[in-house]
């Protein structure tokens, strides 16, 4: 019963990220210097929300799932 809401959430956040990674890619072309100053910044925040979710995707198994 939580597959639809679940769908829900990490295409949220699929989307929410794609979204950011494009607001990146227009900021280090546009040429501006104190647009670019946090672009370092930004790049880390990408890679933490692009490890989010494949942490989230490619999950380990729990204690709940293993059947001990």
């Amino acid at each position: 019963t939580y597959g639809p809401l679940l769908a829900t959430a990490m295409i949220a956040v699929l989307y929410g990220t794609t979204s950011y990674l494009l607001g990146i890619m227009l900021t280090s072309v546009s040429g501006k210097p104190e647009s670019q100053r946090n672009l370092r910044l930004d790049a880390w925040h990408l890679a933490e929300a692009f490890g989010f979710l494949i942490l989230c995707l490619f999950s380990a198994q729990s204690v709940f799932d293993m059947n001990l």
